[in-house]
Formats: structure tokens, sequence, C-alpha cells
């Protein structure tokens, strides 16, 4: 090694385990999920890089720490890249996929760190008849044909963002924690989140769509006067229709990210949100199972033999929704949502009440 600088086997290992974000000028670790600025990575590293080196006659000399380290590392300059990013379709590796000029509709050329590592089961063919059953008994089958083409359009082709959602009224215990438990099993936990408040979705600092795929808005119930609904009901479009969010992580640089993530709301109330006449976001259903009804299903142990399909034997379901749902129109979710009776009975209960007070009036033939 007469004349040659010794490998530095700690900046090997270091250099394996991380990667730079340029659009938020961090550090990432992708094993632990984290990102850190500059001091805060250095200060992590610092007993391996403390900021000097023992110089040709043995004297401490100044040296980079850490994060310059690395940035100033020949082999690391291919680990720089422009984000993160869920890219789910096949033809983009992990955990870096490239992006060439052109290649995709809504992301600038680059190297971007893939947050997708792929679906967690592979399919099988098996009976999932008991499952499907009870969705259809406890939804309507009407509602549950429109639901599970959904459900499918979103396990097929994760990351393609659908332009409307699904808006279920209910009753409580109908079964929604066993949907969203099989929407985790069968897309991948790590990309679903199963219960999601509106303030998660709208305060300043949200990152929840951040690595997800599909989340469940759950126990929505808003303030009834006007004005509010319709302030929450504006606050989430973006998270349904926009291509771009916005992240605004605190203490953190805000960086623009592919907001490809799709949901489902659930609420107990028919009056939790704000549409009008030209509303084109929700898919509205209204579950008319009744509380009386879920609590004989309770007592009958209805319950129990579906989460024991769930639990061991997802990959069923699997095969159910990739190969046997036949969605009758992929393009419907591009554009707005199919129109049901409980949607115009939304609309109409969303109008201000002194329009509706008005109208009362007019068709009662007041003076």
């Amino acid at each position: 090694w007469a004349g040659v600088e010794i490998p530095d086997e700690k900046l090997i290992k270091l250099r394996k385990k991380v990667y730079f974000l340029k659009d938020i000028g961090e550090m990432y670790d992708p094993e632990e999920e984290l990102t850190y600025k500059e001091k805060d990575f250095n200060n992590l590293h610092l007993f391996d890089f403390p900021g000097y080196k023992k110089g040709k006659k043995g004297k401490l000399v100044k040296d980079d720490r850490a994060f310059a380290k690395l940035l100033k590392d020949h082999e690391f300059q291919e680990r720089k890249l422009q984000g993160k990013a869920m890219l789910p379709q096949s033809k983009y590796s992990y955990p870096v996929a490239i992006i060439e000029a052109g290649k995709h509709p809504l992301l600038m050329p680059g190297r971007y760190y893939n947050l997708y590592e792929g679906r967690p089961l592979e399919p099988e063919p098996g009976d999932v008849s008991l499952m499907i059953k009870h969705f259809e008994k406890v939804f309507g089958e009407d509602n549950w044909k429109l639901l599970e083409q959904y459900l499918a359009f979103c396990i097929r082709y994760p990351g393609v963002k659908t332009r409307w959602i699904p808006l279920v009224v209910s009753v409580e215990g109908v079964g929604k924690g066993l949907l969203m438990r099989m929407m985790s099993s069968l897309m991948g936990y790590k990309y679903v989140n199963e219960n999601v408040s509106f303030k998660d979705i709208t305060e300043k600092h949200s990152t929840i769509v951040v690595g997800s795929l599909f989340v469940c808005l759950n126990e929505v119930v808003l303030d009834k006067q006007y004005s509010s609904k319709r302030t929450i009901s504006s606050q989430i479009k973006p998270f349904i229709t926009d291509d771009f969010l916005n992240i605004n992580e605190k203490g953190k640089r805000i960086y623009k990210y592919l907001n490809n993530c799709n949901s489902i709301v659930f609420s107990n109330d028919k009056d939790c949100l704000h549409v009008d006449g030209s509303s084109r976001r929700y898919l509205v259903i209204h579950c008319k199972t009744t509380t009386k009804e879920v609590e004989k299903m309770a007592e009958a142990g209805e319950f129990e033999p579906l989460w024991e399909m769930l639990e061991e034997n997802p990959e069923y379901l699997l095969n159910y929704f990739l190969n046997e749902v036949e969605i009758e129109d992929e393009d419907v979710y591009q554009k707005r949502a199919p129109k049901t009776p409980e949607l115009l009975e939304m609309i109409e209960d969303s109008r201000h009440d002194v329009i509706q007070d008005l109208e009362g009036a007019l068709n009662e033939g007041a003076p």
C-alpha cells in the first residue's frame, strides 16, 4: 500500500447503507425509513467520522465528516437520487428506479428511490364465496358490485391514481375493519393505512400519502354547519384528484411527491361531507344493514370464519380480485364517479339550509 491510500472500510460500509435525496437535501436510510439533515447525520456518525484524522507524521489534521465524505465519494455518486417515489409498475426496478426522459407522464427524468418492493403474496385459486357473500349481504349486491370493481382496480394496478373514491355510510360493525385488513393483506401491510382521520390527511405536516398505495378515511363525522362541510370537502380534494402533493414535513424542506395513493371513506353519518350537483369525486354508498342485523350476525358467529379465512388463505382472495372480478369499464376510474341514488340524496342534503327552506316554502305555496 506504499503511496496508495488505504480504502476507508467505514466509508464503504456507510456508502451501502444510505442514499442522498436531492429534493430535500438529506441522507435517506431505507432500512430505518428515516432522513437526516447534514448536522444530524454527522452527529450520528461522529464516532467513525469525527472531522479529523492522523496525518503522515502522526499529527491530527482536519477531515470531512460523514455527510461531506459521502457527497465527495466517487462511488457514492450513483446513490444521489432525485427523491422518493412509489413506482409499482414492473418496468421500474427496486430499490432504485431510473426514469428516462419522456418515459413517465409525470416525473422528471432521473434516479428515484422506489418505495415499492413488490406484492406480498402470489395468487392461488380457491373458494372465497363465504367472504364475498358477506359483503354482498351487508353492502347490498348492487353496491358491492361497484365497490369490488373499485377494489379490484386498485389491487390489479397499484399506483394508478383514480379520480374518485367510494364514500360508504353504514352503522358500526358491518365489517369495514375486515375489508381494510383484506386490502392490507392483498396489497401489503406497509402500503395500506387502515385507519386515517381527516385531520391526518389535511394537517399542514401530513405525510400520510408518502409510501402509501391505499388508505381508509375512517369514522368521518364533521360539523353539520354548511361552511365547515364545504371547507373540509375542499381541503381533501387535492388528496383525491391531484397528481402531485406538496409534502411539508416538520423541520424539512418542502418537496413535491407523486400522489398515487387511492382510498375509501367510511362514515356513520349520511350528512358527513358537502357535495353538490357538480360533484364527481365520490361513489356514494349507503349500507342498508341495521345495527340489529349486525348484532344478530355477531351472535351467530358469522364474523369469526371470515377472519380465519383471511388469515389462512389470503392468496385465494388475491386471485379473486386479480383474475375473477370483471371490471366493466376500467376507463371510468379516470372519469367522474358513477351516480347513485345515494349521491343524489346527499346532494340534496348538502344544499344550504336557507335554499332548502325557500324551496320548501315555494312548493307549499307560502306567501
